[in-house]
């Protein structure tokens, strides 16, 4: 994903391969966050709306991640992903 900054930082740089499905999210003035979600894992409810979201509602992985002036999310969609979809916040 170093290619990012080529195609000058889309919001949502989203890329496959045979396993896996990665969403990086890199929206201005947000937190960023990795979405890995493994193809054998797809069909799990979490993961269809994360990939709905994706397609129909991109503004909803902003809004999960906006920050408040004091570094707090504001607004978060909660998305459990303990049984779902795993996810980082980018370092």
């Amino acid at each position: 994903m170093q290619y990012r900054e080529t195609l000058e930082n889309p919001p949502l740089l989203v890329v496959c391969d045979m396993d896996r499905i990665i969403i990086d999210t890199n929206f201005t003035a947000t937190a960023s966050k990795i979405y890995n979600i493994p193809l054998s894992e797809l069909d799990t409810p979490c993961n269809i709306e994360i990939m709905r979201w994706l397609f129909h509602e991109p503004l909803k992985f902003r809004n999960s991640n906006e920050r408040s002036g004091r570094g707090e999310l504001r607004n978060p969609v909660r998305v459990s992903t303990e049984k779902c979809v795993a996810y980082q916040e980018r370092q």
